[in-house]
């Protein structure tokens, strides 16, 4: 699988605030700094991989913490699964598999080389 990855700097171009990644049409490490957080900076990330994504795929599809459920519904996410998985000393990571139908793009607009 490869990977795609999306940065967002701070507007002195000093500061990393944000990275998201994807792979086909699964969002995957999407983080913003704490301390930019609640500044649109996610949402912003989140839109560019979701224009990128659309060049080639109708839906977009990712697996969100239970803090996050909130931000992702509020893009129109829908939880489509609900997810256990155990790791180390009998803890269990849960999580939301969810899924957004997107708007097509035209061709014209993608804006990346395509493979």
């Amino acid at each position: 699988m490869t990977y795609t990855n999306a940065t967002l700097d701070h507007l002195d171009q000093s500061t990393l605030v944000g990275t998201a990644s994807y792979c086909d049409h699964h969002i995957t490490r999407v983080y913003v700094d704490t301390a930019h957080q609640g500044r649109g900076y996610g949402t912003f990330l989140m839109n560019c991989l979701e224009q990128k994504i659309a060049c080639n795929y109708d839906t977009a599809i990712l697996d969100a913490s239970l803090p996050a459920v909130h931000l992702y519904e509020s893009l129109g996410y829908k939880a489509i699964s609900h997810e256990r998985y155990p790791v180390a000393h009998g803890a269990v990571l849960v999580y939301e598999i969810m899924e957004k139908k997107l708007i097509p793009f035209d061709q014209h607009q993608c804006f990346y080389d395509q493979k």
